[in-house]
């Protein structure tokens, strides 16, 4: 952590689907940024995902904070002196020249390195990483058949990947997890599945339809549970043991080791589920909308005249759903 390079990558034109889940009810998504931080001596990549860049000031500290736990666990990690983040280099953002900002870092004492207002390309490192990652992201969401706001899921596989492949810049081409914590990962290709592809958690009896023993042991096979990653690398400052999986039917995360997966990604990408916002907005033949809070408002605003309508002896409630919305 001697040098860390700092960059914003965004905005998205989609914000990133909401979900509940991580660490217990927490919820995330909603997203239209990635800020980047790359430690300059190993090549590791943290990243974090915020809405406006009017967040990006409290992210930074929560990076310092993650990072540093991080650090921990690398191979220059000694109880005596820990290690702390020296140097933060970026172009000059507003986010990262404000006064709290710069507080903040002096408060740490962290050394800020700036880019020259006329420069290109000042951080060629980050710059070829972030468009590494865009590539990645946008070749697993096609893979996956998912729709664009997954793509918050998608970047964070792609992290992952990223930090676990060989590097140039080692003359032995160590991946940036080995180089940051001395450990071989040749598992970990084992380990991970093709990002997207369709799970089937196992439901306890108790849990079931019918609580029966015959019932079925999922309830997949429509699209709805995906793969979206390994959790040991969850969040800022949390390893969970097990695998990511989303339920896109209720949106929420969950972590499960007794998993079987499909990823024959010819057939998983025509199953019907999971179905988009922005896809669903179509289907209704709607100006795009600016917020996913406008899209759950009109959904429930149709859901509630289409339960008016049968108390009323109404046919079918999905009938004149134009109407509804209008």
């Amino acid at each position: 952590l001697e040098k860390v390079v700092v960059d914003i990558i965004g905005p998205r034109e989609r914000p990133s689907l909401h979900y509940v889940g991580r660490r217990g009810n927490h919820s995330g998504g909603g997203a239209r940024y990635v800020v980047l931080f790359i430690d300059v001596g190993t090549e590791r990549i943290f990243h974090y995902f915020v809405k406006t860049k009017d967040e990006v000031e409290a992210t930074v500290r929560t990076a310092v904070a993650d990072m540093e736990i991080a650090a921990q666990d690398s191979v220059d990690h000694s109880a005596s002196t820990p290690i702390k983040v020296r140097r933060f280099i970026s172009d000059r953002a507003s986010n990262m020249t404000s006064t709290r900002a710069v507080t903040d870092m002096l408060e740490r004492r962290i050394e800020h390195e700036m880019a020259a207002t006329d420069g290109i390309n000042q951080t060629p490192l980050l710059d070829a990483v972030a468009r590494h990652l865009l590539d990645r992201t946008r070749a697993m969401l096609v893979q996956a058949g998912l729709p664009l706001e997954f793509w918050g899921f998608a970047f964070s596989m792609a992290v992952t990947i990223v930090n676990h492949l060989p590097t140039r810049q080692h003359p032995l081409r160590h991946s940036a997890m080995r180089r940051w914590n001395g450990r071989s990962h040749a598992g970990f290709a084992q380990s991970i599945r093709t990002f997207g592809c369709e799970a089937y958690p196992h439901q306890p009896q108790a849990k079931r339809e019918n609580k029966a023993k015959l019932d079925p042991t999922s309830n997949g096979g429509d699209g709805r549970w995906r793969y979206v990653g390994p959790g040991e690398f969850s969040g800022p400052g949390l390893t969970e043991k097990g695998h990511l999986l989303l339920d896109t039917k209720v949106g929420r995360l969950h972590t499960k080791v007794g998993v079987i997966f499909d990823e024959d990604m010819d057939r998983v990408r025509k199953l019907p589920n999971p179905v988009g916002r922005w896809d669903l907005q179509r289907s209704m033949g709607l100006e795009p909308l600016r917020s996913e809070r406008e899209i759950d408002e009109l959904i429930v605003n149709v859901d509630e005249d289409a339960v008016r309508r049968v108390e009323a002896g109404g046919a079918d409630p999905n009938a004149d759903v134009d109407a509804a919305v209008s």
